[in-house]
C-alpha cells in the first residue's frame, strides 16, 4: 500500500535498538535462577581448579618464594650480632608441612587471581549497563595496582622495620628470637594484606566524590578527624606492635591527603554549568 512507505517504525521495534545501543542489561537474554547458580558453579570449580593448580606451580618453584618470604628476616641477619639473629624454629612435627602447604596455598591463589577477576567479571558483566562496564573496568585496574603497590611498600619498607624494631627486644629479655614458622607466615600476610587495603582509599574516595556524597572541601575540613580515625585504623588492621601502626597511621593520613586531590579532580570534572560542583553545599556546611 502506498501509505506504508511512510508509516514511522513502531514504538516496539524502536525501542529495542535504543537500548541495545544504551547497553540496556534487560534486553540481554535471561536466565532462570537455576541457570545462574549453574553457571556460578561452573565459574566457582574453575577458579578452584585454577587455584590448585597454581599452587602446584608454587610448590614445585618452592625455594626462591621462601626466600623472598624470609628475606625481611635475612636482612637483619646479616646486619646483627650472631647471638641476636633471628631463626626458625618447628615445635610440632607437622608444622613444616603445615607451612608448605599454607605458602602454596596462598601463593596460587594469588597467581589465580588474574583468571578469578576476568570469572567474575563474566559472570557479573552481562547484567550492567554499558557505562557502568566502562567504568568498573578501569577502577578495577587501578584498585588491582593500587593493592598491588600497598603490598610492594609494605615488602620494601614495612616489614623491615618492624623486625628491626621487635627483635632487638629479644635481646632486653635475655631471649633469643626463635620464629614460628606457620606464625611468621600469618605476620607477613597480614602487613602486606592491611597495607594493600589501605593504599585503595584514594580509590574509594574517587568513586564517593563520584556519587557525590563527599566533596574535597568536606574532606579537607574533617582532616582531625581523619588523623584519629587513622591511628584507630592502625591498630586494627596492622599486628599487635608499635612500628607497624605507626607506619599504617601515616600511611593513612598521605593517601588521605592525596584523597582530598583526587575528590577535587572528581568535582571538577563533574562541575555544573553555572560553575560551582555539585555537592559543594554540602561540603561547606560539613
Amino acid at each position: 500500500m502506498p501509505g506504508s512507505k511512510d508509516a514511522p517504525p513502531s514504538a516496539a521495534s524502536a525501542a529495542p535498538e535504543g537500548s541495545k545501543a544504551d547497553g540496556d542489561p534487560a534486553d540481554e537474554v535471561r536466565m532462570s535462577l537455576g541457570e545462574h547458580l549453574g553457571e556460578l558453579r561452573a565459574r566457582l570449580i574453575l577458579c578452584i581448579a585454577a587455584v590448585v593448580l597454581a599452587a602446584v606451580v608454587v610448590w614445585l618453584l618452592f625455594d626462591p618464594l621462601y626466600r623472598i618470604v624470609r628475606q625481611p628476616i635475612d636482612d637483619y641477619n646479616a646486619t646483627a650480632a650472631p647471638a641476636e639473629r633471628v631463626t626458625f624454629l618447628a615445635q610440632r612435627i607437622l608444622d613444616p608441612f603445615t607451612f608448605v602447604v599454607k605458602l602454596g596455598l596462598w601463593g596460587g591463589l594469588v597467581l589465580a587471581s588474574p583468571l578469578i577477576a576476568l570469572e567474575a567479571w563474566r559472570f557479573a558483566s552481562p547484567g550492567l549497563y554499558q557505562g557502568e562496564r566502562r567504568a568498573i573496568v578501569p577502577a578495577f585496574v587501578l584498585g588491582a595496582g593500587l593493592f598491588a603497590g600497598g603490598a610492594f611498600f609494605a615488602y620494601r619498607f614495612v616489614m623491615p622495620t618492624v623486625v628491626s624494631f621487635l627483635v632487638p627486644y629479644g635481646r632486653m629479655v635475655g631471649a633469643e628470637v626463635k620464629l614460628d614458622p606457620g606464625g611468621y607466615l600469618d605476620f607477613f600476610l597480614a602487613i602486606h594484606f592491611a597495607f594493600g587495603l589501605a593504599f585503595e582509599t584514594p580509590l574509594v574516595t574517587a568513586v564517593l566524590a563520584w556519587l557525590g556524597l563527599v566533596t574535597a572541601r568536606g574532606l579537607a575540613r574533617r582532616w582531625r578527624y581523619a588523623v584519629a580515625g587513622a591511628f584507630i585504623l592502625g591498630a586494627f588492621l596492622t599486628p599487635p606492635d608499635a612500628a607497624s601502626q605507626v607506619l599504617m597511621a601515616g600511611c593513612l593520613i598521605a593517601l588521605y591527603v592525596v584523597s582530598i586531590g583526587l575528590a577535587r579532580l572528581v568535582g571538577s570534572a563533574q562541575a555544573v554549568p553555572g560553575g560551582g560542583q555539585a555537592g559543594d553545599e554540602e561540603g561547606g556546611r560539613g
